[in-house]
Formats: structure tokens, C-alpha cells, sequence
């Protein structure tokens, strides 16, 4: 240091300095160039090593990472893994926090783009149960569906000798021949969407129900003992029949009975005629009231019920 009014006077100082350093956040030196995938694809993986630095030149790394939809992620240290969910497609984003361990993290924002593929339509049911006897109508909704929500139409191929199917314009309807039951098989349902159809085998087993049987009851006659006959219609099972018969209400036996086809050429017989003979010994003279009964499949028959009047003897003069 000089004094301007004394050139001789001079004085010297010394003067240090401390730079104390600051953790730097990191910095993001070129933008992520946006992604282009197409609906339901495997993982992309965008790398984001060079796309930022450290100025102190620590290592960067991802701290997290999010999408507000559409996209699965999963990240590694220097990775982010991109699966589209299923079905979906659109724009979204990702919005990426990286950091140095240290500093504070920065955001960077990644813009996806998903495009639709065609999906072809699938089908549901590939075994429909039906109920002998009765008719049933399945919404076409339940048959099958369209990953893309889009309209779907429908077909059936096929015949059978005891099934009717068709395609009406709300329900698939499934009718079967009376009293038949299997298994239909060689039937096809063609699903169609403007993306494409899809077609599947499809069986309709047809499962069968006991259906009660009917009885004609014929008049008693009585040329030495009782004897009556009953028709029998039953399209579900075979002889034996149980028929019991009782005299003015005491206990139920069993008759004795003869069953013979009414058609002996009829391949699977549903009709019967029943022969039932009862013995009057042991009546007394008067009114008698007879009941008769048929026992199938677990159920006994209404009783059909015979009047007989047993003459009073005459002796002879």
C-alpha cells in the first residue's frame, strides 16, 4: 500500500481466500427423445446415460419414476422399462427423477405413444349344457368378447338331427328334439369384429331329466278274478314297473303283473301295456272299493280307484 502525499512510505498485506464447494444438482443436457410402440408389445428400454450429467461428476442415477396411465415401469440404475398395459393405447408421458445421491433430484418428462393393432375377436364358450326338453337362449354377449370394445357379430355352422341352433339377434337359442339327450358335437361359432373373425369348435350336451310318466287306466273287468289294464308312457325308462294294489283301504301289496310292448317293433319303446290281476278270494258279499298305484323313479302315481260289488250267494232250492 503507498501514501499518495509520501512516495517513500509503502506497506504490504497478504489476503486468502476459502472457496467452499456446494453439491451442484444435475443437469439435464439433451432432451429424451419421445417413443413410439404399438399396443400390447414387449418392454422398451430407454437408457438415460446420456441425457444428463453431474457437474462434480458423480454418478447419475434414477431415483423413481411414473406414468399417469397406461404404462407399466420398472428402473434400474440407468434404465427405465416401458410395458404398455393390456389392450391400452394412446399418449402418455413418464416423468423421470434422476439424481446423484447427494443433490437434489430433477424431473425430465419422456412422451410415449402407443398405437392400436387389430385384435381379433375371442370366444368364450366352447361346451354349452342344455336341459332335455327345454329351449335355451344365451345373450350373444356372453359368447364371446372384443379386446378393442368393438362390436362383434356371430355365426353357427354345423346339424344335428336332434338339436336346432340359431343366431337371432339378441340370443343364441338352443332347442332340442323332445326327449333327447347326448352329446352334439360338430357345430363351429364364428365370431366377427372389424378387426377380423375367430372361429371355434363348440358341443351342446343335452342332459336329461326323469320325466313322469302317464298312465290310461282301462275298466275293471272280472270274468273269474279282477283284472284290469294300465298304459304305460314313459320315454325315459324300462320295465319293471312296481304297481300295488290294496281292497277298501288296508295295506298296500304288490300286484301281480304281465308288461308287454305296445309296439314290438319300436327300437326304443316308450309305451307298455300292464296286465294286473286280483284275486277275489276272501271278499265278503257287498261293496268293495279297489285302489291302484305305479311307482317310478322314486314317486308313486296318483291311485286309480275300481268299484266291485260281490254278490250275495243264493242258495239253491
Amino acid at each position: 500500500m503507498r501514501d499518495r502525499y509520501d512516495d517513500t512510505y509503502f506497506s504490504q498485506f497478504n489476503l486468502s481466500a476459502v472457496v467452499v464447494p456446494v453439491d451442484d444438482p444435475v443437469v439435464q443436457i439433451d432432451e429424451f427423445p419421445s417413443v413410439e410402440m404399438d399396443e400390447d408389445t414387449q418392454a422398451f428400454v430407454y437408457n438415460i446415460t446420456s441425457y444428463f450429467e453431474d457437474p462434480e461428476g458423480a454418478n447419475v442415477t434414477i431415483l423413481n419414476a411414473s406414468s399417469p396411465m397406461g404404462l407399466d415401469l420398472n428402473w434400474t440404475e440407468h434404465n427405465v422399462a416401458i410395458v404398455p398395459w393390456l389392450n391400452w393405447y394412446g399418449n402418455t408421458t413418464i416423468q423421470v427423477h434422476v439424481w446423484d445421491g447427494t443433490s437434489s433430484p430433477v424431473e425430465a418428462t419422456i412422451d410415449i405413444h402407443v398405437s392400436p393393432v387389430p385384435d381379433a375377436p375371442r370366444i368364450n364358450m366352447t361346451r354349452v349344457l342344455v336341459v332335455e326338453d327345454t329351449p335355451l337362449e344365451i345373450p350373444l354377449s356372453e359368447l364371446g368378447w372384443d379386446e378393442d370394445g368393438d362390436e362383434l357379430t356371430f355365426e353357427v355352422s354345423g346339424s344335428h338331427q336332434h338339436l336346432d341352433v340359431a343366431v337371432l339377434t339378441h340370443v343364441l337359442r338352443i332347442v332340442p328334439s323332445d326327449d333327447w339327450t347326448g352329446l352334439a358335437d360338430g357345430w363351429y361359432l364364428t365370431a366377427i369384429s372389424v378387426d377380423g373373425n375367430f372361429t371355434a369348435p363348440i358341443e351342446f350336451e343335452v342332459m336329461g331329466v326323469n320325466d313322469p310318466i302317464q298312465l290310461t287306466w282301462g275298466p275293471l273287468e272280472t270274468p273269474l278274478d279282477a283284472e284290469f289294464i294300465v298304459a304305460i308312457h314313459d320315454p325315459d325308462d324300462t320295465t319293471p314297473w312296481v304297481v300295488q294294489i290294496r281292497w277298501d283301504g288296508a295295506v298296500w301289496e304288490d300286484a301281480n303283473t304281465n308288461c308287454i310292448i305296445s309296439d314290438p317293433n319300436a327300437q326304443n319303446p316308450e309305451d307298455w301295456e300292464c296286465k294286473i290281476e286280483v284275486p277275489l278270494l276272501g271278499l265278503e258279499p257287498g261293496a268293495h272299493r279297489l285302489e291302484a298305484r305305479v311307482y317310478e323313479n322314486g314317486n308313486w302315481s296318483e291311485s286309480k280307484t275300481y268299484y266291485h260289488t260281490v254278490p250275495v250267494p243264493t242258495s239253491d232250492p
